[in-house]
Parts: C-alpha cells; sequence; structure tokens
C-alpha cells in the first residue's frame, strides 16, 4: 500500500536495496582488500552475483521488494559480530535486524540464526559470557521466528516432499546462480540434477573448508570475513529452506529466478572470505593457492553465468514489445463506457491477439496461453480434478458448458483450467480457457475441494460437434491434468 502499487517504484526501492547492500560490503573492503588483486576480484564477484540479471524475477516483479530486505538487516547487523560495543548496543541491533528481516519474509528467521551460529564461534574461541549471551537471545528470536512461520504455514503438500526430492532442490537452488535454469523446460531440469550436483558439491565442500581456517585463526574479528561468513550462512540456510518448502512442486517450481539471489550469497560469501584469507601473512602456501583456485573458479562461473546475457535482453525485449500495445489499450479502455464503441478502435479479434502475444511471452512460468498445444508426456490422466457436468445449447448462439474443477488430493482451487480437444498422437490442442471459476460447490467440498470451485464457459457455435474434454493446469508442479472421457458438443 506504501506505492500505491505502483511496480515501478517498487521495483526500483528494489535496487536501491541491493545497491545499498554492496555499499555497505564495499566501505568494509575497500580500506584493505581492494588494494590487493584478490580484494578487487572479491568485490567484482560479489557485484556480478548480486545485479545479475538472471533473478529478474526479482527485478521485474514488484512484490519482491522483500526479497533484500533481509538481506540488508543481517548486512547491517553483522558489526555486532566484530566491533567492541556496550552490551545493550548489541542488544539492540540483534533485535532490530532480526524483527525486520522475519517480518519482511518467511526465511527472515535464518537472519538471528545465523547471527547466533557468528556468536557461537566467536565464544568457542574466546569463551566470553557476554558473547553466550548475545548467542543465546539471537537463537532464542530464531526459534520465535521459525514458531511463527509454522503458526502461518500454508496447508499444503509443498512441505511434504520426499528426502530425495529435497536433495535434488537443494543442489538445483545452490547451482542454478551459474547454470540459470528459470527458463528451462521441465525435462531440461531433470538432466541438469547431475551437474547441479556437481557445483553444489564444491560449494558446500569449499564453505566447510573455510569455516575450518576460521576456527585455526581468529578470522571472525575481520569484518571482511565475518561478512562473507555471515553471507555463506545466510545462503545456506535459505537454500535448505526453500528446497524444503517447494519441493513438493517439482524442480521447476524450484528452479524460479527469484531463488537466485540467495543462492547467490554462497558464491559472493565465500569470494570475501577467500579475498580475506589470501592475504593473511601466516596462510600457508598450499592454502593460498586453494584461495586463488577458488577465486578463479568463481570469477570463471561468473563469467560462464553471463554468457546467456544476450538471450535474456532478447527475451526482455520481446516482453516488452508485447505488453505495450495491450497496455496502451489498457489506458484508453476506460474512456469507452461499453464494448460496442471499444470495439470501433480495436476490436474484439486484435483484443485477443494482444493478449496472446503477452502470453506467448509470458513473464511466469508455466502460464500456457489458450490456442496452443500440451504434449501426451505433460498430460496426467486424472478423473478427480473436475468434470463437464452438463452442455445447454444457447439458442443458436452456441453452447453453455458447466462444471467443476479443484485439486482434491490437496484441497485447493486449479490455477488454471481449460476446455481441449484431443488430438490422435495423444496431445491435447488448447481451445477455451475457463476465466469464471467462482461458483459456489458444496458437493466439491464435502469432498475435500474448495467450495469456490464450479465454473461456467460459452463457447460459440462453430464448436458443434467438436470433442471437448476438460484440461487442468497445476502450476507449482508444471503438470496438466485431463479426464479420461470427452464430450461432444451436441
Amino acid at each position: 500500500m506504501l506505492f500505491t502499487w505502483d511496480n515501478r517504484i517498487e521495483c526500483s526501492v528494489t535496487v536501491l536495496l541491493v545497491f545499498v547492500t554492496f555499499l555497505i560490503i564495499w566501505t568494509r573492503t575497500h580500506l584493505r582488500s581492494s588494494e590487493t588483486i584478490a580484494g578487487s576480484l572479491a568485490i567484482l564477484i560479489t557485484s556480478v552475483y548480486l545485479f545479475n540479471t538472471n533473478q529478474w524475477q526479482n527485478w521485474l516483479w514488484g512484490f519482491q521488494l522483500a526479497w533484500p530486505i533481509p538481506v540488508l538487516a543481517l548486512t547491517a547487523a553483522v558489526p555486532v559480530i566484530y566491533l567492541p560495543m556496550v552490551f545493550w548496543r548489541q542488544l539492540v541491533q540483534i533485535i532490530a535486524a532480526s524483527l525486520i528481516a522475519i517480518l519482511s519474509l518467511g526465511n527472515g528467521f535464518v537472519v538471528p540464526l545465523v547471527l547466533a551460529a557468528l556468536f557461537l564461534a566467536r565464544y568457542l574461541h574466546e569463551r566470553n559470557l557476554r558473547t553466550l549471551v548475545l548467542c543465546i537471545v539471537s537463537a532464542g528470536i530464531a526459534m520465535g521466528g521459525v514458531g511463527l512461520l509454522i503458526i502461518n504455514r500454508p496447508s499444503t503438500v509443498l512441505y511434504s516432499a520426499a528426502p530425495s526430492n529435497i536433495f535434488s532442490a537443494i543442489v538445483l537452488l545452490a547451482a542454478n546462480p551459474f547454470l540459470d535454469l528459470s527458463r528451462a523446460p521441465p525435462f531440461f531440469l531433470q538432466t541438469s540434477t547431475g551437474k547441479a550436483s556437481v557445483i553444489a558439491a564444491i560449494l558446500f565442500a569449499m564453505i566447510a573448508w573455510f569455516f575450518y581456517q576460521a576456527t585455526k585463526r581468529d578470522c571472525l574479528n575481520s569484518a571482511i570475513y565475518t561478512t562473507g561468513a555471515a553471507f555463506a550462512l545466510l545462503g545456506i540456510g535459505s537454500v535448505v529452506m526453500i528446497a524444503v518448502s517447494r519441493a513438493g512442486s517439482g524442480l521447476g517450481g524450484v528452479a524460479q529466478s527469484r531463488y537466485i539471489e540467495y543462492a547467490g550469497l554462497l558464491p559472493i560469501g565465500l569470494a570475501l572470505m577467500a579475498g580475506v584469507l589470501h592475504e593473511d601473512v601466516d596462510l600457508s602456501h598450499r592454502a593460498r593457492l586453494i584461495c586463488r583456485l577458488w577465486l578463479g573458479i568463481l570469477l570463471t562461473l561468473a563469467i560462464y553465468s553471463l554468457l546467456s546475457e544476450p538471450e535474456r535482453l532478447k527475451w526482455g525485449m520481446n516482453m516488452q514489445t508485447s505488453y505495450k500495445p495491450l497496455l496502451e489499450l489498457v489506458k484508453v479502455a476506460p474512456v469507452f463506457p461499453n464494448d460496442a464503441e471499444l470495439s470501433r478502435i480495436c476490436p474484439q479479434r486484435d483484443r485477443y491477439e494482444l493478449i496472446r502475444r503477452v502470453a506467448k511471452d509470458r513473464l511466469f512460468r508455466g502460464m500456457i496461453p489458450p490456442d496452443s498445444s500440451v504434449t501426451a508426456q505433460r498430460l496426467v490422466v486424472d478423473d478427480q480434478i473436475g468434470n463437464i457436468d452438463s452442455v445447454l445449447p444457447s439458442a443458436g448462439a452456441g453452447f453453455e458448458l458447466k462444471g467443476w474443477s479443484a485439486f482434491l488430493h490437496c484441497h485447493r482451487s486449479v490455477d488454471a483450467a481449460f476446455l481441449a480437444e484431443m488430438q490422435p498422437d495423444g496431445s491435447a490442442h488448447l481451445l477455451v480457457p475457463i476465466l469464471s471459476r467462482d461458483k459456489t460447490r458444496p458437493d466439491i467440498e464435502a469432498r475435500g475441494g474448495p467450495l469456490l470451485s464450479g465454473w461456467s464457459v460459452h463457447v460459440p457455435p462453430a464448436f458443434a460437434g467438436k470433442k471437448l474434454v476438460l484440461v487442468t493446469f497445476d502450476w507449482t508442479r508444471t503438470i496438466f491434468h485431463r479426464k479420461r472421457l470427452d464430450m461432444r458438443l451436441e
């Protein structure tokens, strides 16, 4: 409500918050690390992963304004770990950063959890009672955030995925900043898990190595190293949480570009820690070579992620070209009080073409436009997804169809519903989108579905004689369902 839903202002604020985060990191590093090659590489790698366009959902969706807030809150709170402060000031900063993060986004509880982990590491090194108290306070706030999340958790199958699916989701999320699978088709995601597993294994192995080095020397006294460690831990916690909550939606639900930023915190944190550790005068020659190798790998992966930039730019320009005419129509449509007057400047056929082009270059994954085909491999036969209950002639003006659609197994409405015509090869040709899906159906509610699961749709006379079948779409799983039997319009 703050921006009255102006997407441009919201997106601009998102960019501003990320820039402030980068500015804070730069001010902590430029006094020391920017004078070295390793430090300069760390800053370069940080900027690539923070501002990469492969997380285009975060840059283009105004409601993604919340995602950089926990990152900024943690970045601002990290000095309580390494700077000498009075106790009350440390306490205020911890509580403020934690509450801002928890009230901003679902993974906000990870912020006080990260602070608790860093305080614990400091306590094990220096055995200071105040540090232990701050660790306990941070952990308590984190547990409160987890409790709040559990109480408000949606009742959905997304949280009941098998462990193997969660593991696949973790490796895919960790590798997505480098592979950019957010626009990949579902079958390609399955074949990419091997490559993703290798990248994820390297990432987690290096995280373990850097934290082992931190136990051998007091690295958490360094602003840069502590910031890097905080970013890496926030990245791990967020990746695991997203995997647990979204693995039930399949790999397509996990490989969303909006999740890339949190997975991108892993290479950012590792780059910052490598840049500091490389300059340690007491570091062994072998460990210094590992830091150089790791910075080289991160830089190579960053460059690799930029190779798809021209393709993303072309896709974005196509989307802009498609959306612009529709937006211009929306601006002038309120001036014309009825459809007849509006049709003089833009006939219904032209309006349909505008919407069809927008759907073709869609911003949301998996939204399939009308008048397109779904292959047999993507169709799942399921008689429990709905039904065409009645077909009534409409006095020479076509047919009125009524029925219902719902996902009874998870007690929710379908994400989209269509009337389709089956083809000889088993594919479905989507003909009519069912837009009016808010009719009350107590009988379906009694079977476990939502009350508003009834639908009705009108089709023109040209559909006479066609055999139509109900097709529904599950956006979270990127799966189409269809009824086993079709119905002829007569």
